[in-house]
């Protein structure tokens, strides 16, 4: 009889502190491909934070991962209407795949997007005859 007054009681104050915890943000998950690339040159893709909503969006943080570098402008704040991009960039330095994430924070909503693309094999150099020097 202890044992099932035990997990009841277990069980009521777990609900009861489950309700106080506020609900996770939304998390919206995608994969950007970059496509194969030719082997020591680079593709970049854009990546555009726009707030439609009516309050700021704050805590805005971005991060990049892997095979791949980023630059942006974006503020700690965006104020309703306005919009920052980042700019992602593979550059292809190996052969095969090359794999990332690029991850934005935010207080109203989360992006996690898996980065891929593709590195070509360096092409041989060309056999280029050296013409002979012409006689004097």
């Amino acid at each position: 009889m202890k044992l099932i007054t035990v997990l009841a009681t277990l069980l009521l104050s777990t609900a009861a502190f489950a309700t106080d915890v506020p609900a996770s943000k939304p998390v919206e998950r995608g994969q950007i491909n970059f496509g194969t690339i030719p082997h020591n040159s680079s593709r970049q893709q854009v990546f555009t934070l726009t707030n439609n909503g009516q309050e700021p969006i704050t805590d805005i943080s971005l991060k990049i991962s892997g095979d791949f570098s980023m630059r942006h402008k974006c503020p700690k704040v965006l104020i309703a209407g306005q919009s920052c991009k980042a700019k992602i960039t593979l550059w292809v330095t190996h052969q095969g795949g090359h794999m990332g994430r690029f991850t934005v924070l935010t207080s109203v909503k989360d992006y996690m997007y898996d980065l891929y693309g593709y590195g070509e094999r360096p092409l041989e150099p060309p056999y280029i005859p050296i013409p002979n020097p012409p006689r004097p």
